[in-house]
């Protein structure tokens, strides 16, 4: 899928006015970190829809059962439910198992990395800037930047 093929039939020179947006769910037990990354994905150049905020695993469920999104980000270190239990159940659960998933952490172990990406989902090291973001977003929704 292109990025300008968001929506389909779109005129070429209207195609940045006519993306569909993408719909977010940021989830972090950090209320600056979930501001910091609601403003890089707006810097993004990303088609922004809604951006949903969850500060642990279980909100961040419950924000699922109300809303559909594109795209969780998803820090691994939280109070409570961790990001990957969190990401566990999403996998265990039918009517979430194809959930895209983005981790952002500040630790990186290749096995996790691997079984992340082999289950949909997608890694971004903190600290990242805005256009690392973008890429990875593109990355694990699978929308070519063409």
């Amino acid at each position: 899928m292109s990025l300008n093929n968001l929506l389909p039939d779109a005129p070429p020179d209207a195609a940045d006015a006519t993306q569909r947006p993408l719909d977010f769910l940021i989830v972090d037990d950090s209320a600056v970190m979930r501001a910091v990354i609601t403003k890089l994905v707006r810097m993004s150049g990303l088609p922004v829809g809604q951006i949903h905020h969850a500060a642990d695993g279980a909100k961040a469920l419950a924000v699922l059962d109300a809303h559909s999104v594109d795209l969780m980000t998803v820090d691994i270190n939280m109070v409570g439910m961790t990001g990957d239990e969190l990401v566990r159940r999403l996998r265990a659960d039918p009517a979430t198992a194809t959930q895209r998933v983005l981790i952002v952490s500040s630790e990186r172990r290749e096995e996790r990395t691997r079984d992340i990406e082999a289950s949909g989902g997608g890694f971004l090291q903190k600290p990242f800037d805005a256009e690392e973001l973008r890429a990875a977003v593109l990355r694990v929704l699978e929308i070519s930047d063409a």
